[in-house]
């Protein structure tokens, strides 16, 4: 029962805002506390029908329009070599819309922040760095400020605090993955049209542009170097996409990921997407899946009338899941970086499109608990 519950969420990322916004809808006291000082820029991502069928279903139609509101409809993917020879070319909506009635989408970081905060039913407090929490549902923070809840969520990404504070001692720390690279946003549009995005294979990886509202482009660019981009040996496309962004509108980005621990909250906190499960970037699914745990969260909180059975019933249903998704990220960030190049070339030129789909689209299916909100 959610109802009249106190609940407290660190993080004021994706999931802790959209966790804040199904929560409030059901008569929770909802309390986010933001270690920034201010809502985080970040630049582009992309999200998918198990996001959006979760959103829906348990954020309502209010929500979902908000986020749909500020995200740019995708409705084609191409994926190419170097050369530009299309290796797969996948009509999105002749996929997932005619299977669950949504497409893709590409968004800023901070359009889809701003939609969510307008939806959390609750201030967010910035500058709130919390530097303690309690299994009995307290936090504290470096002011010394203390505040107790009947269920804390730990929201605040993968150096969370919220998890180190609750971790036992001498646990092992799972092994994380890295991966460096660039993004930025273009203030024109560098796709084939508004609604088609595109996927390059190249020396160091992949890169990928897609069409943001308002005839802009967000693109992604894997590539170690920590000064700027090396673009020498890429297509000419991607060369233009680098060239033409402006430097305070590129950002370098430093990905890691890390295994969801088997129990990953005790008593009344719990975790909640990168804090409990962050993924590479390769499979986009950050905060979809982040989206898709506040989904699950909120119906658990609904089912049980003690929280904390909630929250462990929670973990259990999402632990499944998450290893998934973290298996098939780290797969595709192996295929990407496969040297020589030329084999990770020929092995997509004989794979058939039908295959590279289901390699990329796996994730973004909804979990069966919202297959019944597809149109």
């Amino acid at each position: 029962m959610i109802r009249g519950l106190k609940v407290v969420i660190v993080g004021g990322g994706v999931g802790g805002l959209t966790l804040a916004g199904m929560l409030t809808r059901r008569g929770a006291t909802v309390t986010v506390l933001e270690r920034a000082p201010e809502m985080r820029q970040g630049f582009g991502l992309t999200m998918w029908p198990n996001a959006f069928l979760a959103l829906r279903q348990v954020g309502g139609d209010d929500m979902y329009k908000a986020v749909c509101d500020v995200s740019q409809e995708l409705s084609r993917l191409r994926y190419r070599l170097g050369s530009g020879r299309v290796v797969a070319d996948i009509d999105i909506n002749g996929t997932l819309v005619k299977q669950y009635g949504e497409p893709g989408y590409a968004v800023t970081r901070i359009e889809l922040l701003q939609a969510l905060a307008s939806q959390a039913g609750t201030e967010v407090r910035y500058g709130a760095d919390v530097v303690g929490a309690t299994t009995e549902g307290t936090v504290t923070l470096a002011s010394g400020e203390t505040i107790s809840a009947d269920v804390v969520i730990g929201a605040d990404g993968v150096g969370s605090k919220v998890r180190q504070a609750i971790s036992p001692p001498g646990r092992p720390v799972p092994e994380s993955r890295r991966l460096l690279g660039w993004q930025g946003v273009v203030p024109r549009l560098l796709t084939p049209s508004q609604t088609e995005a595109e996927v390059f294979f190249g020396p160091t990886g992949s890169s990928g542009m897609f069409p943001l509202p308002n005839g802009r482009t967000y693109w992604f660019f894997l590539d170690p170097n920590r000064e700027r981009p090396q673009i020498e040996g890429w297509h000419q496309a991607i060369q233009t996409m680098v060239r033409e962004t402006p430097a305070e509108a590129m950002h370098k980005d430093e990905a890691r990921d890390r295994p969801a621990d088997e129990h990953w909250g005790e008593g009344r906190v719990t975790l909640l997407g990168d804090a409990a499960h962050a993924f590479l970037p390769t499979a986009g699914q950050g905060a979809c899946i982040a989206i898709e745990d506040a989904a699950v969260l909120t119906r658990r909180l609904e089912r049980f009338d003690d929280p904390v059975t909630a929250l462990r019933q929670f973990e259990d249903d999402r632990l499944r899941r998450v290893r998934r998704v973290l298996k098939i990220s780290r797969r595709l960030h192996g295929m990407q970086q496969m040297k020589p190049a030329f084999m990770r070339h020929f092995g997509l030129i004989i794979t058939p499109t039908a295959a590279i789909t289901r390699m990329y689209g796996e994730p973004t299916y909804p979990i069966p608990e919202f297959l019944a909100g597809a149109r």
